[in-house]
């Protein structure tokens, strides 16, 4: 699988990064996607012990460690998406095919953000593997995400009221047509 390789490209380059990915809450599909990663890192001979699994209820307390969040590829995550933009930690994204896998990148586009948006499974690595070595270009990545994210949130905010304003309008007139 292309996001195995990834993982794996990504711990070559970094060679003391640690991956945490959260388990399936049925154990059997954790079970199973540790052992295809650790084929696949056979097969490559480099070793997988610097992925690690993690339970659900540990997540919010990994995010709040994590120098970087990788989107998965080809589906992606959007609440995964929100929860590290949210609070400020580089997601590192290679859109996929199908609109499940293109949330995060239009998340960064709302922002204006574009810098970790990777065109390939190289670009993905380059950009993860910075963010996660080089101190001065991860401090810059969190300034402007956290500002970005919230000048976006505040347009939002004020879209939405907006259009909850037409929407009393429209209630209104409609109302006071059919009293007619």
């Amino acid at each position: 699988a292309l996001f195995d390789d990834m993982l794996l490209d990504l711990l070559e380059r970094d060679r003391t990064g640690v991956v945490l990915l959260v388990g399936e809450p049925q154990e059997p599909l954790t079970i199973k996607t540790y052992q295809r990663i650790q084929r696949r890192g056979l097969e490559r001979n480099l070793k997988t012990d610097r992925i690690n699994f993690i339970d659900y209820w540990a997540y919010m307390g990994a995010l709040a460690t994590a120098r970087v969040v990788l989107d998965t590829h080809p589906y992606g995550g959007c609440l995964t998406a929100l929860d590290a933009l949210s609070n400020g930690v580089p997601l590192v994204v290679l859109p996929g095919p199908a609109e499940r896998g293109r949330h995060a990148a239009s998340i960064y586009g709302q922002m204006g953000v574009f810098d970790f948006v990777a065109a390939n499974q190289s670009d993905y690595v380059s950009i993860a593997g910075r963010l996660g070595t080089d101190d001065a270009y991860h401090e810059e990545a969190v300034k402007r995400i956290r500002a970005s994210y919230l000048d976006a949130h505040r347009a939002g905010a004020q879209a939405l009221g907006v259009l909850e304003e037409l929407g009393h309008r429209v209630v209104a007139e409609g109302g006071a047509e059919g009293e007619r």
